[in-house]
């Protein structure tokens, strides 16, 4: 999950013109961005994003004559909650950076640092049990609650 949170954010997003990315590519300034693997652009991201949606429908839809619903069952419900973590993230971070566009005065940033400072406690929280011998471990919930919220932070920048 922190691989396709990676994929998804390395992938360059400037919010300039064609026209300036353009020049800026010409005069060397801005290097070239390489669509992958040559497909169109957003190729990639609709093929993940649609194998996930796929993925839930078939749990929900079940097989055969008996419907089994394994979309409720726990390793269903953990993994595509990531994906839902990541997506929200990136519909937030939409939805903040239209409100950054309008504004007419400079945002300090402190929405940015506030994620920041909450995730890295929740993946400490999570992490330093397992490094010192702590003796009872949290449970399972906490590292997927970790793990949700980093993913809403990679989405949301």
């Amino acid at each position: 999950m922190i691989a396709l949170a990676h994929y998804f954010t390395s992938r360059r997003f400037v919010s300039l013109s064609p026209a300036v990315i353009q020049r800026l590519e010409q005069e060397g300034l801005l290097e070239k961005e390489r669509q992958p693997l040559y497909l169109p652009k957003n190729s990639i991201r609709t093929i993940i994003i649609g194998a996930f949606v796929g993925l839930g429908i078939h749990l929900f839809r079940g097989e055969g004559i008996w419907y089994e619903r394994r979309l409720f069952q726990p390793p269903a419900v953990a993994m595509l909650s990531m994906v839902f973590a990541y997506l929200l993230g990136a519909i937030v971070g939409s939805i903040s950076g239209w409100f950054r566009k309008r504004r007419t005065q400079p945002i300090t940033g402190v929405w940015g640092d506030v994620k920041a400072v909450i995730v890295l406690g929740a993946i400490l929280v999570a992490a330093v049990p397992e490094f010192i011998d702590f003796g009872a471990p949290f449970s399972p919930l906490v590292d997927r609650i970790a793990l949700g919220m980093t993913l809403f932070y990679f989405g949301s920048r």
